[in-house]
């Protein structure tokens, strides 16, 4: 793909008659874009197709569907050519097969200065342009607490925290509560807060109930790395098990 050799008033070649900026030499046709698909004539002929198919947006797949899918694909080798196919990438060109040699070539590469060229498009202004784009990202998606209440979120889980520690050694014996670490293979268990803190203090949940007996317990630690900050339960359980537990 080139737009170096676009003649003076050339357009689209895929039917929206708008000037063309980039040439595709595989198929020999001009386009308005760097892609087919942001071309608005095929944009309209991709929407009239779609048009009442079922997605399948916020949907998935069962339980039993998926150990299905998953039994049909285990042990079954890509078709011939996949690996080659996948291995173009969005401009045609081709990539070299990763072979031993290939692998002994780009050591070699990497070696003779190779790295050097590698880390100069690695500084600390790139570094923290990739860091706030993705702060922004994160703090759309409300996954991350935005800058100006960190201090706030960190009051917040010294205080829960402190409950929690009072809650612990009334609900778990020592002997349970030796049994923490980070060594999965030591089968070490983490002390959870089942509704999350982080989403706590997003809704102003107390801290004392947060890390009260009823919302805590001693799961595995690699079940606790991969839930994060998820809650197991709603907030109207939580409540419901809490006045339970605390009558008064």
């Amino acid at each position: 793909m080139s737009n170096d050799i676009i003649p003076p008033g050339q357009i689209c070649d895929y039917g929206c008659e708008k000037p063309a900026t980039h040439y595709f030499k595989y198929s020999k046709k001009y386009c308005c874009g760097y892609n087919v698909q942001k071309c608005q004539h095929i944009k309209k002929i991709n929407g009239a197709k779609s048009v009442g198919r079922k997605t399948f947006l916020n949907k998935h797949h069962t339980k039993e569907a998926k150990k299905k899918i998953s039994d049909w694909k285990t042990g079954r080798p890509n078709p011939p050519g996949s690996n080659e196919k996948n291995r173009q990438s969005n401009t045609g060109k081709k990539m070299p097969p990763r072979t031993n040699q290939w692998r002994e070539n780009q050591r070699k590469y990497m070696l003779n200065g190779g790295s050097k060229k590698a880390a100069s498009f690695i500084n600390d202004k790139s570094i923290e342009k990739r860091i706030l784009k993705v702060r922004k990202k994160m703090e759309e998606k409300n996954r991350w607490t935005k800058i100006d209440e960190l201090p706030n979120l960190y009051l917040y889980t010294n205080l829960v925290w402190h409950f929690t520690n009072i809650s612990s050694r009334q609900k778990f014996t020592k002997e349970e509560l030796k049994t923490r670490g980070q060594k999965k293979e030591k089968n070490h268990k983490h002390l959870d807060h089942i509704f999350s803190i982080h989403e706590g203090f997003k809704l102003g949940i107390l801290p004392q109930i947060i890390g009260s007996k009823s919302n805590i317990r001693l799961i595995d630690c690699t079940s606790n790395y991969s839930k994060q900050s998820k809650c197991d339960i709603t907030l109207e359980e939580l409540f419901k098990i809490y006045d339970t537990e605390n009558p008064n």
